[in-house]
């Protein structure tokens, strides 16, 4: 098949398929009837014996094994997911790295494919690929893009890549006239609260709650993380001092935490438009 020939080309792999050592898969191959009706069944059990190979320590024996499962079911994504997760529990993430990019030769946009390869480049530290990868993501128009989109620059940000590119891409999804979930700017926001300055977080929540003002999480995420020491001491206590009374008294009324993390908002934030 030409998603095997693919994966052949690595030394690595081909090694391990023209091995001597593992002659008796021809056997175990023949026996498991390939072409048989009920196809989606017989590839969970495939893919079952294969994990049960790596469980048992027999983990090249596990790769050939999931070679096999390449030339016959080559078409299919959980093959080569099930085949990357094997290499990164065995802590090879060079491998594993190497199948998905194959993987993307064959489905050059899946998104799940898109998603663990962020997680193994993480890994790698490998801030080209991850650019790239939001090269790949941005011409998609999907909300499961969009929230691939934030995971990527997150990644990109902890491993100290190139942060112009990804901020620019942030804000650009950000300021979108499209209509996005409340979630997805949630989400945009953890990232630069953890990976931006004060100043631009302020201007940042001023566009994301105009967009959302009734939700509720977005609203909590943003109080909470602008209440920062960089006004006056007195003022920054009296702000906190507001926020922990509102989660004391709570009980399970939402709108009286939030009216008193807006109230402690007002007291420390020098944006008045935000503060009203």
């Amino acid at each position: 098949s030409p998603e095997l020939a693919a994966v052949l080309q690595s030394p690595f792999y081909h090694a391990l398929w023209y091995s001597r050592d593992y002659n008796d898969l021809v056997q175990w191959a023949k026996e498991q009837n390939f072409k048989r009706k009920d196809t989606s069944n017989l590839l969970e059990d495939l893919i079952r014996q294969c994990i049960q190979s790596k469980k048992s320590c027999y983990v090249n024996r596990c790769r050939v094994q999931f070679l096999y499962l390449l030339k016959h079911f080559g078409g299919s994504i959980q093959v080569w997911i099930e085949f990357s997760r094997m290499e990164m529990e065995s802590g090879n993430y060079v491998q594993a790295e190497f199948v998905l990019n194959t993987a993307l030769l064959f489905h050059p946009r899946n998104l799940i494919v898109l998603g663990k390869l962020v997680k193994v480049e993480e890994k790698l530290q490998n801030t080209e690929s991850l650019l790239r990868i939001l090269l790949i993501l941005r011409d998609l128009s999907s909300q499961k893009a969009l929230q691939l989109i934030v995971d990527t620059a997150q990644s990109l940000a902890r491993i100290g890549g190139d942060d112009f590119s990804t901020t620019q891409l942030l804000y650009h999804i950000v300021n979108s006239t499209e209509s996005q979930p409340g979630w997805l700017y949630n989400d945009i926001l953890q990232y630069f609260i953890n990976y931006s300055g004060f100043t631009s977080r302020v201007s940042l929540v001023t566009v994301i709650v105009h967009k959302f003002p009734k939700h509720g999480p977005l609203w909590c995420s943003s109080l909470c993380n602008l209440l920062e020491a960089q006004a006056h001491p007195v003022i920054v206590e009296e702000a906190k001092a507001y926020q922990a009374h509102g989660q004391k008294n709570a009980k399970n009324r939402p709108w009286w935490e939030l009216r008193c993390m807006i109230r402690s908002l007002s007291l420390f934030c020098a944006n008045e438009q935000l503060a009203e």
